[in-house]
């Protein structure tokens, strides 16, 4: 990456480079000469008027307004349900020991030392809805990657996002539609898309890839301490609803925060319940006696919460569906 700095902080950024292993070094300067100029080799390679880069030619943008939400049971792609850990685990997760809370269990949560304040992480994509429709699919990951922070007490700070498209040559609509889902999603939520990069032209064949938009979510928590960081025996209730309906989004964060005010452990994934959690969860001792989860569709609002005493809520609807022992 690169760093725009003065020459007082030069010295200082470097230092910090060498502290954690990665090599850096002073590559540029900028003047106000309104000149860009490259040198290879001492040999000037490139020289030309800045203005031609800052004042590059617009190209024709494509406007996009979404279509109301499709039902999403005709959703062609399927993702086999895994167990992530021989991911994860092949990079050092605990480094620092800074880790709180674990992948495999849900959010990842990492404290900061010296304070009592953590930072929650959160990689989220929905591929399989965004194939049928763009615009829903990035539009509702944006949506469960809040409440996925939320779930750990955390406030959203920022989004980074990573687009993985086809060709926008071809399909240039939509493109527009998953970029219109992210920025729709991050306006009504009110959290800032800081940073991104982007992957076009994934195409085999003439086929392309599914429209594949990952959000990066950070957030803050204020005390990891207050936070239920483990799991013990409980019951287990779903709290929410089997589908999705946007105006009914703040209800459930709000129940999300009672939860985790209570003391609850709060889980929220697409699935309900995925093999990952299952053997995180077995990897601690425990095991998990599932009675009934609800029918859910592709896109839902309902999380799974581990309490220790009956859950009473005006709504969303809560039905208890195990235990854990």
């Amino acid at each position: 990456m690169a760093v725009v700095t003065t020459r007082d902080k030069v010295k200082r950024i470097l230092e910090i480079v060498k502290e954690f292993m990665l090599y850096g070094d002073v590559v540029a300067e900028l003047n106000e000469s309104g000149i860009y100029k490259a040198v290879f080799k001492g040999k000037t390679i490139l020289e030309v008027p800045a203005k031609l880069l800052t004042e590059a030619p617009i190209e024709p943008t494509f406007r996009y307004e979404p279509p109301p939400m499709p039902s999403f049971d005709k959703v062609k792609i399927s993702f086999e349900d895994v167990d992530a850990h021989e991911v994860f685990e092949q990079y050092d997760h605990m480094v620092g020991t800074d880790t709180v809370i674990a992948p495999g269990t849900g959010t990842a949560l990492m404290r900061i030392k010296g304070t009592k304040i953590g930072y929650a992480l959160v990689v989220h994509s929905r591929a399989d809805l965004a194939d049928l429709d763009p615009y829903w699919g990035t539009y509702i990951a944006v949506l469960e990657s809040l409440r996925k922070i939320r779930a750990v007490g955390g406030k959203p700070l920022g989004i980074t996002n990573g687009v993985n498209y086809g060709d926008p040559d071809v399909d240039p609509e939509r493109l527009a539609a998953m970029m219109m889902g992210l920025k729709r999603g991050a306006e009504e939520l009110k959290i800032p898309v800081v940073s991104g990069n982007a992957s076009l032209y994934n195409t085999f064949k003439g086929k392309a890839i599914p429209p594949t938009l990952i959000i990066g979510m950070l957030g803050k928590v204020e005390d990891v301490e207050s936070v239920p960081l483990g799991f013990k025996p409980s019951r287990i209730y779903a709290i929410g609803w089997s589908n999705f309906d946007r105006r009914r989004e703040e209800l459930l964060l709000r129940t999300i925060d009672y939860c985790v005010s209570k003391g609850y452990k709060v889980y929220s994934s697409s699935r309900l319940m995925t093999k990952t959690f299952e053997e995180a969860l077995a990897r601690q001792g425990f095991k998990l006696e599932l009675w009934g989860l609800p029918q859910v569709e592709r896109a839902h609002q309902m999380v799974i919460v581990f309490a220790d005493e009956p859950i009473e809520t005006i709504a969303p609807p809560v039905v208890e569906v195990g235990k854990l022992c």
